[in-house]
């Protein structure tokens, strides 16, 4: 934003002077029309007039007119050296085109004429942290704050500057000095939001005590109770007070008895675990736990065990707690072993009997072994099918399976009844039980590695339930798995069809067909979820959606389309360039706002978005292709594998298939062209789609990428792929 109070209108006549004073005030207010006409008032008489030139350009460069822009900005950019705002258009200009760096030097040109422009020193600090110069957006922060320290922004800002550049006790001091100095209260939610940043600045110098006391003293204060509460009780754990921690972590597992977090920090506490490892635990994701991920005694565990029977928690995720509190067969335990056979049973068939098929991934979850890797001990799932088979839950899972399965056949229960007089009646389970176990006695011999068995146990299901969604899925899956991706291509798509309106269903069988490189099909049957006006690669590219294009542009790498292929790739990194790019307007919005705890959150997920499995499989994808046409180039155009004369005979074919289709093209938009011309006032509207797909339409088949790439295949691969996962190399995950 450019204040109009701060115009050099020096060599303007008074009426020109109120005149770009008003053209300042059309661009914030975005009347771009109105604008461009008031800038071409004002070069009639002055039309050397830099100003009111870079002001022109910054409103064509909102009107997308960016050749334009660019020439009358640098024009009035010489024109008028010495002015600030040329230099701070410039800057704008650049930043628009994400253009980082250079938006950068220009707002430094800038604040070297007007070294006290509010407006241009706070851009640039936004730049700063965009850019990750945290020293520089410090500094600048500063000297913002020193311009106005009235305003509890400067203060805020400050203080998290402080915080990126790891100056936690400065932060701290700068929030503690902004109270003393400012009495006035905001809302009672941004207040407590500061004070548990304050905490989080505290607690990062690791002084827990500090922290604790900082948090009771300020409790009254903090509207977000949950939180603190789990700041609380993680502060006492790591404080070294555990009996107060683990009180205070029963009472967030009675309130959320499904949240593993609340569980990951009771096991914590139970166990006595040192700072460094609570810290460890604490960062725990998704379903881990200190007792999946730490090789704890006998011991331990047994106290573990003891402290979820003390406390009844009503939860069906406490039986699969429980279940990771043993050591089957791994210990001398036996009352133990005996104890994990009877839960184990009384789990699975509660679930059996309720249908549910989530009880494979509670079995596959304590398939684990510990493993040491130097001075370290951990514990980690089994992967390889030989183990898998050997590993005791797994035999003794499969040993109670084979006996349901038998029992539901013979008598209709899990178990044999005690007695099988003619005439004596006994409760039977539902019929869906024996489904359910067949089902998991598939998954089990598919974890095995037994395709075969698992195949059989699964045609059982279907004719057992022939109208079941779930093994239709699984037997394409399987399918899969023994190589034919066009059979399972084929069973995919019949399970989609028992159920239209799935979109889950929807999108595996667009991802079977494209497996098996049949991606008309596939584009056809997505089709019927994306609402689309014209080509659905083009709405699934305005749709991010990445699994797709990551699919469709292996296929094409599999068929030798290397220019499709490499266009779907690239559209992958566009994507996740967007989702970096996109933060910047969230800079001053967080700040103002006061949601600094999730900010700086947010800023460290955005640092770790390039370590994304789905970038890093588009990397492999570019850089396969890459690799292949530098070691063949004759490869080029997909024909490489074929004798030279045959492959001569297809090239001079596809060239004219080649010359006919842009004539077709060339024809087609002469006749649109001409129906334009004819047809009044509907030319704006299209006009408008035909320039937002553009960038689309113009190069369907990526022959043109192609032949920009085929230049420098290697300063490609460094400068666009390369540099971006060896910065982050020690974060990237190897087996992707």
């Amino acid at each position: 934003k450019i204040m109009s109070s701060q115009v050099d209108t020096t060599r303007l006549s008074k009426k020109d002077n109120d005149l770009f004073r008003s053209l300042v005030t059309m661009y914030e207010k975005k009347q771009f029309a109105k604008g461009i006409k008031t800038a071409d008032t004002i070069l009639k008489k002055n039309p050397n007039h830099g100003e009111t030139q870079a002001m022109k350009g910054l409103i064509l460069n909102s009107l997308h007119k960016k050749a334009e822009a660019y020439a009358l900005v640098k024009q009035g950019l010489g024109n008028h050296v010495r002015s600030h705002i040329c230099w701070h258009v410039y800057g704008l200009l650049y930043r628009s085109d994400n253009n980082y760096k250079e938006a950068i030097k220009c707002y430094l040109n800038a604040l070297k004429i007007d070294s006290e422009n509010q407006n241009i020193l706070r851009d640039l600090s936004w730049l700063q942290i965009q850019m990750r110069n945290f020293t520089g957006f410090m500094t600048t922060r500063k000297r913002i704050l020193d311009l106005k320290p009235t305003l509890r922004v400067s203060w805020i800002a400050f203080a998290v500057s402080n915080y990126t550049a790891g100056e936690y006790q400065f932060a701290v001091d700068v929030i503690t000095k902004f109270y003393e100095y400012n009495k006035d209260k905001a809302d009672p939610y941004e207040e407590g939001e500061l004070l548990l940043f304050q905490n989080k600045c505290i607690e990062k110098q690791c002084k827990y005590s500090d922290a604790l006391d900082h948090l009771r003293k300020h409790r009254t204060a903090i509207v977000d109770k949950l939180s603190m509460s789990v700041k609380t009780a993680e502060l006492l754990t790591l404080c070294g007070r555990f009996d107060e921690a683990i009180a205070q972590w029963l009472q967030l597992v009675t309130q959320q008895p499904d949240n593993y977090c609340f569980h990951c920090g009771l096991q914590t506490a139970h166990l006595h675990l040192d700072a460094v490892t609570c810290s460890s635990m604490f960062a725990l994701k998704r379903l881990e736990l200190p007792s999946t991920t730490l090789p704890l005694s006998d011991s331990q565990r047994s106290s573990l065990r003891d402290l979820y029977k003390q406390n009844s928690f009503k939860s069906k995720s406490i039986h699969k707690i429980v279940l990771t509190l043993f050591n089957y067969r791994r210990s001398s335990d036996a009352a133990a072993d005996a104890e994990f056979e009877t839960v184990l049973d009384l789990h699975m068939t509660r679930f059996l009997r309720d249908g549910m098929p989530s009880l494979y991934n509670d079995i596959s979850a304590l398939l684990r072994i510990d493993i040491v890797e130097g001075q370290k001990q951990s514990s980690k799932f089994v992967v390889d099918a030989y183990d898998v088979q050997r590993h005791p839950v797994m035999i003794l899972t499969q040993r109670l399976v084979n006996t349901y399965i038998t029992n539901l056949k013979s008598f209709g229960t899990f178990v044999e009844p005690a007695s099988t007089t003619e005439g004596l009646e006994w409760e039977r389970e539902p019929p869906i039980a024996l489904l359910w176990a067949l089902y998991l006695k598939c998954t089990l011999l598919e974890l095995c590695g037994d395709l075969t068995g698992a195949m059989a146990a699964i045609d059982e299901c279907i004719l057992h339930t022939p109208t079941a969604i779930d093994m239709y899925s699984k037997k394409a899956k399987l399918q899969k798995k023994q190589g034919d991706l066009l059979l399972a291509s084929e069973t995919m798509d019949n399970c989609r069809l028992l159920d239209l309106q799935d979109r889950f269903l929807n999108n595996k069988a667009t991802k079977y067909f494209i497996r098996a490189d049949l991606v008309p099909q596939a584009m056809t049957t997505i089709a019927m979820f994306t609402k689309h006006e014209g080509d659905t690669q083009k709405t699934l590219f305005d749709l991010q959606c990445t699994w797709n294009e990551l699919e469709v542009g292996e296929s094409y790498a599999r068929t030798k389309q290397w220019g499709a292929a490499l266009k779907k790739f690239y559209a992958v990194k566009t994507h996740f360039d967007c989702f970096y790019d996109d933060l910047f307007d969230f800079h001053g919005y967080c700040v103002r706002k006061t949601t600094l705890r999730a900010y700086v959150d947010v800023l460290q997920v955005q640092d770790e978005a390039y370590t994304h499995k789905n970038f890093q499989r588009a990397t492999r994808g570019v850089l396969g292709i890459f690799l292949h046409l530098l070691d063949c180039p004759e490869d080029i155009d997909g024909l490489g594998h074929l004798p030279v004369a045959e492959r001569k005979k297809r090239r001079e074919k596809l060239k004219k298939l080649k010359k006919k289709e842009e004539a077709k093209e060339k024809a087609e938009q002469e006749d649109a062209k001409w129906s334009n011309n004819n047809n009044g006032g509907n030319n704006g509207d299209s006009a408008v789609k035909d320039e937002k797909g553009g960038n689309w339409s113009d190069d369907p088949t990526g022959e043109k990428l192609l032949a920009t790439l085929q230049k420098d295949f290697l300063a490609e691969a460094s400068n666009s792929w390369g540099l971006m996962l060896i910065r982050r190399a020690s974060q990237c995950d190897v087996s992707t």
